[in-house]
């Protein structure tokens, strides 16, 4: 049982050495209905501020956050009025002028999406795991560690309480057999000293008899 959990401790420890991830990262449930607007940022060619290119028919705000959020991704950029992309951070080639990111959307006439070379960014509320500092990865691994020792001695303990309570119940079974083998003989006593008892009425009434008879 020491090794297993020893062998457990070693391998979330090992995965969080690899991937530096955060356990308490975690995804939102749903997408943001109305995602909000970062700002405008330029984009180029190699390499590209999004990297993963989502392919919508009808291109809006709204529909690529929601489609960058199935993906997995943080951010979503919508540019030159008819392409998506998705990626976890932006603004590698510098902010833009908000002007820059008037395009009309192909889906929708009345909404701006982004510019020529140009990304309009916006958050689809998904959360991605964030990388962790040496230092703080340090912290998990004790926490861990102090866990283990608390889940440790918690087992000792109910070991302990279980090999009581089974001394206690095996005690209560030797004197609930210890009672009913008392109550046997008191049983068998009495039952005598009745038969006792009727044997001698019984020779009173004879002698009765003779006497009298």
């Amino acid at each position: 049982m020491r090794l297993w959990l020893l062998l457990l401790i070693l391998a979330v420890w090992a995965a969080m050495s690899a991937n530096g991830a955060s356990l308490s990262s975690l995804p939102a449930k749903k997408a943001i209905k109305k995602p909000p607007s970062v700002g405008c940022f330029k984009d180029k060619a190699k390499p590209r501020d999004l990297p993963k290119l989502a392919r919508l028919g009808s291109v809006t705000p709204a529909a690529c956050a929601a489609q960058c959020f199935k993906l997995r991704f943080s951010y979503a950029g919508v540019q030159n009025g008819n392409e998506c992309r998705c990626g976890n951070s932006y603004g590698r080639h510098g902010r833009a002028q908000g002007s820059e990111c008037n395009k009309p959307c192909n889906g929708s006439r009345v909404q701006t999406c982004g510019g020529f070379w140009r990304n309009l960014i916006l958050k689809t509320g998904f959360k991605a795991a964030t990388k962790r500092s040496p230092e703080k990865c340090a912290i998990d691994k004790r926490k861990i560690m102090a866990a283990a020792k608390r889940i440790y001695k918690a087992r000792y303990k109910t070991k302990l309480l279980l090999m009581k309570l089974r001394l206690y119940r095996q005690r209560l079974r030797e004197k609930k057999q210890l009672y009913q083998k008392f109550l046997q003989k008191m049983r068998l006593r009495y039952k005598a000293r009745l038969q006792r008892r009727v044997q001698r009425f019984k020779k009173r009434i004879v002698k009765a008899k003779t006497r009298f008879g």
